[in-house]
């Protein structure tokens, strides 16, 4: 008997046991055990973000001056290389959080996430980076401009007492229209949303390991709400490819000047294992012929599928509407009409998802629309081999929104593709068709191709058929107008973010490495300059036109507009005497008028008439721009310049 009870109190002290045990494994794997001790520091010691922002003035570096700590817990560090020298920490006594300069490489061997912090700020400094708080020591006057200072790497251990390790780091669920100040430098996370722009090229960043380049890439939400997320090029994740579906995302949030913006940490922050928005369709693709005969049929909503083909229209260029899109599929074409603009290259083959969405005609032409930018998939690259036709060969019902070649083709009805609003009329030996050009093409203002030229376009119709160029290679063979006297620049063949280059003019950086760009907003190209984030002590850029005969075109026109003013940084001069270089070039100064002070931001100011001939019979306008990163730092653009 008594050796039953000891066997019976055995057993239930080793279910006890296991039950412990068990219990203890549970706790380890729902939340690590926090490590290590905090300092003592009394509570009275202690005061919140609250206290520190009150003496926080936006653009000012005030010395904190609070014998005081802050209790902090380190939710982002450097470990993944997509934060520099940068802690982000969230106050365990507010709601706000803080980004904090260290100048120290491999932060996060001390100062991991997790880790429990108490930030001594009597030495430090509150100031901001373009709108964005941020904590660190003294003002740094080493560069062209003054910051804020970093943390000296020796004194760190006495400026942040490391406290326990292993603290829960959760982030706030929000939406990306609720983001607001309250949230900077805080954790936060996204559900339900896709990065824009995907394919089996697309990556984080640009890891060229001789110069990496951080980029931006575009989060959205099935509403098509929008927000940045920025990737370092020094980010171990640079050369990933983004995640094509959708999920949810965790990050810092951060804003650079209107900007919002996001940071990630690591690639881990980010679930994607969800359907794309509008991705309904699934697996059921449709042909695009079968698309055309369903509306020829009388359908007029999508079905439940997915096109897929290749792009053959150029938005680029211009001569097609950022909003549409021509995919040809096969021998069979049709245009999209996307709910904002797209940057899908010519070339890409891509599946578009049109569940439910309307097919309508416009002026004759067959679109679908209106289709999410979401609903987008790039998968690769593709080609068309355009169709060889004859003018009188070409049938909308077949033909419409595919790509063909006419060769043996005259160009007639004006001097330069834009002439007669656009309207060229193309000619073969079987019959004629208008030959479209947008005024927002690259090549609105290039001379026609005389005598017989080959011409590679794609098949439109409005309210009658026509053709539409994607580039000026589109045209081969014959030869040029002569082009209409004067000057008359726009901008639009220039390219967005990349140096002014047009033939004649002359883009010259006098002090300093910048030049004339071109700018793009809202689909007008233009002409900008700025220091803003300048590096070199100074910056003086020229844009020189070409010689104009003021015989025959007396008249300067154009237009300028300022944006961020600091100060007056353009002014206009011509001289009769160019040098080759505006250093050793005698100038005179125009009284033109440009955009001041008082005008309101990115608003074009018309010059008025300047009359050149008092100058001098062949004279070269020159628009100068000077300005110093940090200091004088206004932007201004320029359209529109015409010598007539």
């Amino acid at each position: 008997m008594k050796s039953l009870i000891f066997k019976s109190l055995f057993l239930i002290l080793g279910i006890v046991a296991v039950l412990s045990i068990s219990s203890c494994i549970k706790e380890d794997f729902d939340a690590p055990p926090t490590t290590g001790s905090d300092p003592e520091i009394a509570a009275d010691q202690i005061v919140s973000l609250n206290e520190v922002f009150a003496k926080y003035v936006p653009g000012a570096y005030t010395p904190i001056a609070l014998d005081k700590y802050l209790k902090a817990v380190v939710v982002a560090d450097d470990r993944s290389g997509n934060f520099y020298k940068t802690l982000i920490l969230e106050d365990e006594n507010s709601d706000f959080g803080i980004a904090v300069l260290i100048d120290e490489n491999e932060i996060h061997s001390q100062y991991s996430v997790g880790r429990r912090v108490f930030l001594k700020l009597n030495d430090l400094t509150i100031s901001d980076y373009n709108g964005l708080p941020q904590i660190g020591m003294g003002v740094d006057n080493s560069g062209t401009s003054p910051r804020l200072g970093y943390i000296p790497s020796a004194l760190l251990p006495d400026v942040m007492i490391k406290g326990q390790t292993g603290i829960p780091v959760v982030p706030r669920v929000k939406t990306i229209s609720e983001l607001g100040p309250n949230d900077l430098n805080t954790l936060i996370k996204l559900e339900g949303v896709q990065f824009r722009t995907v394919g089996p090229t697309v990556t984080y960043a640009d890891n060229n390991p001789t110069s990496p380049v951080t980029i931006n890439q575009t989060l959205v939400d099935c509403a098509n709400n929008q927000i940045i997320v920025r990737n370092s090029g020094y980010a171990e994740f640079a050369g990933d490819i983004l995640p094509e579906k959708n999920g949810s995302l965790t990050a810092v949030y951060s804003v650079f000047r209107q900007d919002k913006q996001l940071f990630i940490r690591e690639t881990t922050d980010i679930v994607f294992d969800k359907d794309r928005c509008g991705q309904s369709g699934g697996d059921n693709r449709i042909a695009v012929k079968d698309v055309r005969a369903l509306f020829a049929n009388g359908t007029t909503v999508a079905p439940a599928a997915f096109v897929q083909g290749v792009v053959i229209s150029d938005g680029a260029n211009g001569n097609t509407d950022t909003r549409n899109m021509v995919l040809q599929d096969g021998d069979a074409g049709i245009v999209l009409r996307f709910s904002s603009a797209h940057n899908v290259s010519l070339g890409k083959e891509v599946k578009v998802n049109i569940n439910g969405i309307t097919l309508s005609e416009f002026n004759g032409l067959l679109q679908i629309s209106t289709v999410p930018n979401d609903n987008i998939q790039i998968v690769g690259d593709g080609t068309i081999t355009p169709k060889v036709l004859t003018i009188s060969q070409i049938n909308l019902a077949t033909h419409e929104s595919t790509l063909i070649t006419i060769n043996d083709v005259e160009l007639s009805g004006g001097a330069t593709f834009g002439s007669n609003n656009g309207n060229i009329t193309a000619t073969d030996a079987t019959g004629n068709i208008i030959l479209f050009t947008r005024g927002a093409a690259s090549f609105n203002s290039q001379p026609l191709k005389t005598g017989k030229v080959n011409l590679t376009a794609i098949v439109s119709e409005f309210n009658n058929p026509q053709l539409t160029m994607r580039k000026i290679e589109d045209v081969s063979g014959g030869g040029t107008v002569e082009p209409p006297t004067g000057i008359d620049e726009a901008f639009s063949g220039q390219t967005n973010n990349v140096d002014i280059s047009i033939p004649g003019w002359e883009n010259v950086a006098v002090k300093g490495t910048r030049k004339w760009q071109g700018k793009s907003f809202s689909g007008n190209l233009y002409a900008q300059s700025t220091a803003f984030n300048d590096t070199a002590p100074a910056m003086e850029t020229w844009l020189i036109t070409p010689e104009a005969d003021t015989e025959k075109t007396p008249t300067l026109t154009f237009e300028s507009a300022k944006a961020f003013w600091v100060h007056d940084g353009l002014t206009v001069w011509v001289t009769t005497n160019y040098t080759g270089n505006p250093t050793t070039t005698t100038w005179t100064k125009i009284d033109a008028k440009v955009a001041v002070n008082a005008d309101a931001d990115n608003t074009f100011i018309p010059s008025g008439n300047i009359n050149l001939k008092s100058f001098g019979a062949k004279v070269k306008v020159g628009f100068k721009y000077e300005g110093a990163g940090g200091t004088n730092t206004s932007t201004y653009r320029l359209d529109n310049i015409k010598i007539q």
